[in-house]
């Protein structure tokens, strides 16, 4: 009965979010109806529903702000109320490009253009029509609940047009106003909790329009929450007995192809740099995987080496289209971490359990809400490979014996063997790749490796992959949203700032200031000549984990005052060495919070 229920649920489950969806969908287009009722000559480019909501993308006569977005809405409003009939209609592709050019509207006759379809599905609202994909509702009355919540700039690109700019306004639609409504607070909490946002006041990162989209500064605070982070890395990956590796970003085309990139269409053209260096072409690699594969190759390996495991981080560039880029969810530059694991199929399930406890480990460590999804083998995969099913029954019982719930993956049509992937929960509730584990049929066979094995014959080895932060970028950005910026004392590019009541406790501040620096703590002594109401709100808007008020009394007593800034609650009369103990406690323990 339990099982039974539980699959009721997850059918309800599953159904509530495709009506969701096809609501979002269908909200998009009555936006651009009601968009078209208020301003005719408006050129229509497209929309969508997206993970939150639904968007549409406009090229206006003249210029308009968000002081338009309530006149739209309301548009809006009396076209459900009216309840007019969602009609989808059916044209020969080229009779459906020339009936959007006779409309004056390019942009569907150049998508139309390219596509590969003889039959166009056209979705008609009134005397409004647009190319329709995936299912709509049949009534406009059926949108019970939606909200635009911003009209911002943007770039669509058309196959012949190209790049153009344009106005997108977005929204989002529910299946009930409750739930819009619990949306709409969580959408300005997260507004708060923004990566932007915080990186930019509390002076972690920011990027600049001289850089280009998507590329990221690091100030000093961010980049020593970065180092903090890989200096974590390199002491894991050491106790776990990785080794070290380090290879070039640019490689020859061939590499990839040998690799198999080139064997999904749109893998790799056009989305990583290529150049040529003295008539010879080269291109940035998307992946160290085939690099690593040459490290191994490059000597004979006994099966009393393995497994062997290499680790390696490094910068990788992306080159999608800027409506792609997301902040740091989604950056152009980014740092990622490889480690591949090469050994027998007796170590397999010791290593994939190792594995596993790791990438669960990193979630508790920093406390993250995740998803964990188990991909398997279906339709399109990569390569016929024996012992496939096999390897993916380990991966269960690797699965099971951790004691980790999962759902099948259904977001990824091809794959290289069996994985594990974590995907990291944001302040909106959207889903984001995180720490991985897998098996790689494909690139050991590819390279030929093999390992002279107990019969003193050549065997292929069976390799692990293994990701930790998947981007840094995005999962500082996670962090940094999960955190809303206050981060955990070992985390914390500042740790301790020591407030000096007036100038005559200067001296007994930066005696405070030189022990907590000698202990390998990072403080920084307010000299500012400020009350100290000032220098606490300052403390408190950088978000600094505790704040030390020294004054006559604390000087006369030689004791501090503490202050923990996240909780705005202070104890007198603390010893310097309890203080310490508190701190060695906080950060080897790596305590995510505690207050005073």
């Amino acid at each position: 009965m339990f099982i039974r229920i539980v699959f009721y649920l997850d059918v309800i489950i599953e159904r509530n979010q495709s009506n969701r969806e096809v609501v979002r969908r269908s909200a998009s287009r009555l936006l651009a109806c009601a968009v078209q009722d208020l301003f005719p000559n408006v050129k229509l480019i497209e929309g969508d529903q997206t993970d939150i909501g639904f968007y549409y993308d406009f090229i206006f006569e003249r210029s308009i702000d968000a002081s338009v977005l309530p006149l739209i809405e309301e548009r809006m409003r009396a076209l459900i109320h009216e309840n007019l009939p969602v009609k989808t209609l059916e044209m020969m592709r080229e009779n459906a490009v020339e009936f959007f050019r006779h409309r004056g509207q390019e942009a569907p006759a150049e998508l139309l253009s390219v596509a590969q379809e003889n039959i166009i599905q056209v979705l008609q609202i009134k005397d409004f029509y647009d190319l329709c994909s995936g299912s709509h509702i049949t009534k406009t009355g059926e949108v019970k609940a939606f909200k635009l919540y911003q009209l911002g700039s943007g770039v669509a690109v058309l196959p012949k047009s190209g790049e153009q700019k344009v106005v997108r306004i977005k929204g989002t639609a529910f299946e009930s106003a409750s739930a819009l409504k619990q949306f709409l607070k969580t959408m300005d909490q997260a507004q708060q909790r923004d990566h932007r946002r915080l990186g930019k006041e509390l002076d972690l990162f920011e990027t600049s329009d001289l850089l280009g989209a998507g590329f990221w500064l690091w100030h000093p605070k961010g980049a020593i929450i970065r180092e903090l982070l890989l200096d974590w890395w390199r002491v894991e990956h050491r106790k776990a007995r990785f080794l070290p590796v380090a290879t070039p970003r640019v490689v020859k085309p061939s590499l990839l192809e040998q690799a198999g990139w080139y064997d999904s269409p749109g893998a790799v053209e056009g989305l990583f740099p290529e150049f040529a260096i003295e008539g010879s072409d080269y291109m940035v690699t998307p992946t160290t995987t085939p690099l690593h594969m040459l490290v191994f190759r490059a000597r004979l390996h006994s099966y009393r080496e393995l497994p062997v495991r290499y680790a390696e981080c490094g910068n990788l560039y992306y080159c999608g289209k800027r409506g792609q880029l997301k902040g740091m969810f989604k950056a152009r530059a980014y740092l990622a971490d490889d480690a591949h694991i090469f050994c027998t199929p007796d170590q397999l399930l010791e290593e994939l359990i190792s594995s596993l406890q790791f990438i669960d480990r990193i979630v508790r460590i920093f406390d993250f809400q995740h998803r964990l999804y188990y991909g398997v083998r279906r339709g399109k995969y990569a390569r016929a490979i024996a012992g496939w099913d096999e390897s993916a029954q380990v991966m269960v019982e690797a699965l099971r014996t951790c004691g980790f719930d999962y759902e099948v993956d259904d977001h990824v049509d091809m794959c290289c063997g069996p994985y594990v992937k974590m995907r990291l929960i944001d302040a909106l509730g959207r889903e984001w790749d995180g720490p991985s584990v897998g098996l790689d049929f494909c690139q050991p066979e590819r390279f030929g490796l093999r390992y002279q094995g107990p019969d003193d014959e050549m065997h292929m080895p069976l390799m692990i992959t293994r990701s930790t932060f998947g981007s840094l970028e995005r999962f500082v950005a996670i962090l940094v949203e999960h955190f809303a910026g206050y981060f955990p004392l070992w985390l914390s590019p500042e740790q301790v700032r020591i407030l000096p009541v007036a100038e005559e406790n200067f001296d007994y501040a930066n005696a405070i200031g030189k022990r907590l620096d000698e202990q390998g703590f990072r403080i920084y002594v307010d000299h500012r000549r400020e009350t100290l109401k000032a220098k606490v709100r300052a403390a408190e808007c950088a978000k600094v984990p505790y704040a030390v008020v020294v004054g006559d009394q604390e000087e006369k007593k030689d004791v501090i005052a503490v202050r923990r800034c996240k909780h705005k609650k202070m104890i007198h009369g603390m010893r310097v060495e309890d203080f310490l103990q508190r701190l060695y406690r906080e950060t080897e323990n790596k305590v995510l919070d505690e207050e005073v």
